[in-house]
């Protein structure tokens, strides 16, 4: 099985991806990537905000069809307390959805973001990246050695 992990900056809400040119190019790029493999493929998302949450919404689009599975990566229990009514709700639906949920920590702490990168560059055979990370998350993704893709 392949593992793939998405990895981008939490953008404030989903809707600059719903119904918009770039969020339908994005959709269909990673529905393509995700495709594209000769073997099984879990996606791993974090569902942060923005291409993280897209990213899982197209995992789950492809589970019947292609067999492609999500574990959603939950950093700390409260994740979610922020987002808006409809961000929230696509939340627990894609982990009502997914086929594994792992929650890293109960609550947040300054290392919470850190720890999530960690797991995903060492669980993931591969990595998707979206938009400008910080300069800490690019450490880690170049210390990990894996094949990284821009989208």
């Amino acid at each position: 099985m392949k593992k793939i992990a998405i990895i981008a900056p939490a953008d404030h809400s989903f809707k600059a991806f719903e119904s918009s040119v770039e969020g339908d190019a994005l959709f269909e790029k990673i529905k393509d990537i995700l495709k594209g493999y000769s073997e099984e493929v879990l996606l791993l998302s974090s569902l942060g905000l923005g291409a993280e949450t897209l990213a899982a919404t197209a995992a789950l689009s492809l589970k019947e069809e292609y067999g492609v599975s999500l574990e959603c990566v939950i950093p700390f229990e409260e994740q979610a307390k922020d987002y808006s009514e409809a961000d929230r709700d696509r939340y627990f639906y894609i982990l009502e959805k997914c086929d594994k949920e792992t929650l890293l920590q109960t609550r947040y702490t300054a290392e919470a973001e850190e720890n999530l990168l960690r797991y995903m560059t060492e669980e993931a055979d591969e990595i998707m990246t979206y938009g400008e990370l910080p300069l800490k998350a690019m450490t880690i993704l170049s210390e990990s050695g894996k094949k990284t893709v821009k989208l």
